[in-house]
């Protein structure tokens, strides 16, 4: 069996074909694939991957997480609408030795130093990495990503509380290892921020080593809360029955919420308001990724892809319904947009400057450059040869893009605000 050279470099991909390929150097086979003979005879029978076979790196550890299930078959579903096979492994080496160097690999995991080092060893080979379910950033530049919009389904899990006037909300049982625990962290300090919270960082109840060193936190803070989101329905449910064993109602006494939409929050009493996250979409998109990567070789260029999330009603928080925008879930009201960086005055005049320089051509520059020296308009006029209406003309310009009023209004702003010694 020959590997056809041309399919092999074209868009169709790898193909296997049933004759040798010196014998079919007159075009297509019969069934439409191609039979041209490889332009270096070195690569006949090369042995490589197929490239109707995507390659997808399941970490064996969450083998039986019904999450990672449905990601592996929301990339079978997508791959299998293209007439396309998934490959999984569960060894990295394996995949190594198995695919060729150029190839994109989708990864499947959870945070672990295990994770980490697949894809320390993959990235080291050049190869472009798409990791399924987990935000990239934390793993580095060079990796992309398709995952549930954790930001916005935090936001509208806390705009809903909020529609509910349970305003007092904890997060409870987060790990400070956990990136997608640290980001939900950060926007409900976002939130408790805008309503006047002194000390945002008291309503976060972290542990190390066992849940429960959290709930104990909570309980003896418990009457400053009146809802608790919780980082995933299993945790959910262990704080569920910490409140129950304490004589803590829930939702009679306090509201509680989580992620996930996990089997069990249905049947458990009381059921589980959840953010539902369709992990098999999550899947499907991480094929789309890697079909965009595989049919446009840019090594320097990653795609990341966020997934959107519903909202799931249940009896931990009684069931309460409410009218909200699930597409533009925004916690900041128009007086905390930007925060205080952009109307900081120092910053803004900078800002001045950026748009001055940004926007001003070469010709513009050398005449910011004459003001700043301290040249008059008649030696700017000849240095440049401009004529007193061209000069004109292009001081308006220049004034209006900084903001400014006059040479010495644009001057001042140079000075206070731009280095003493500049490269204009």
């Amino acid at each position: 069996v020959w590997l056809c050279w041309h399919c092999r470099m074209g868009k169709r991909g790898l193909q296997r074909i049933s004759k040798c390929a010196k014998q079919e150097s007159s075009g297509c086979l019969p069934d439409g694939r191609c039979g041209i003979m490889p332009e270096n005879p070195s690569d006949w029978g090369k042995s490589e991957m197929m490239n109707n076979e995507v390659p997808v790196l399941w970490d064996e550890e969450c083998l039986n997480s019904s999450i990672y299930k449905d990601m592996c078959n929301g990339i079978s579903a997508a791959a299998a609408k293209k007439q396309m096979t998934t490959k999984v492994y569960t060894d990295c080496a394996k995949l190594m030795e198995d695919a060729s160097s150029d190839r994109t690999v989708i990864v499947i995991g959870y945070e672990s130093p295990r994770l980490r080092d697949n894809l320390l060893r993959l990235t080291g080979k050049k190869k472009q990495v798409i990791l399924a379910g987990l935000d990239a950033e934390r793993f580095g530049s060079g990796i992309s990503s398709t995952s549930p919009s954790r930001r916005g389904a935090t936001a509208m899990l806390i705009q809903y509380l909020v529609a509910c006037k349970k305003e007092r909300i904890a997060l409870v049982a987060c790990s400070e290892s956990s990136v997608n625990d640290l980001m939900r962290c950060e926007i409900l300090k976002g939130y408790l921020y805008t309503r006047g919270c002194p000390n945002p960082d008291d309503a976060i109840f972290f542990y190390r080593e066992r849940v429960n060193e959290s709930f104990e936190a909570f309980w003896e803070k418990r009457e400053n809360f009146d809802a608790v989101i919780c980082p995933n329905d299993y945790v959910a449910l262990c704080f569920i029955r910490y409140c129950e064993e304490h004589g803590l109602r829930v939702p009679e006494d306090l509201y509680v919420a989580a992620f996930s939409n996990r089997t069990l929050s249905r049947y458990c009493k009381p059921s589980i308001t959840s953010m539902s996250i369709n992990f098999v979409d999550v899947g499907e998109c991480s094929y789309y990724a890697w079909e965009f990567l595989e049919n446009h070789k840019m090594e320097d260029h990653q795609i990341h892809i966020t997934t959107p999330s519903s909202l799931i009603v249940r009896e931990s928080t009684a069931y309460e319904m409410h009218e909200m925008d699930t597409e533009n879930a925004i916690l900041l009201d128009a007086a905390h947009q930007g925060g205080p960086f952009y109307s900081e005055p120092v910053i803004a005049n900078v800002m001045y400057v950026e748009n001055c320089l940004t926007q001003c051509d070469a010709l513009n520059l050398k005449i910011i450059q004459g003001i700043l020296n301290g040249e008059s308009y008649d030696s700017i006029e000849g240095r440049l040869f401009l004529s007193r209406s061209a000069l004109n003309y292009r001081l308006k310009k220049i004034f209006t893009y900084a903001q400014t009023q006059n040479r010495k209004e644009l001057e001042s702003l140079f000075r206070h605000y731009f280095t003493k010694e500049n490269n204009l």
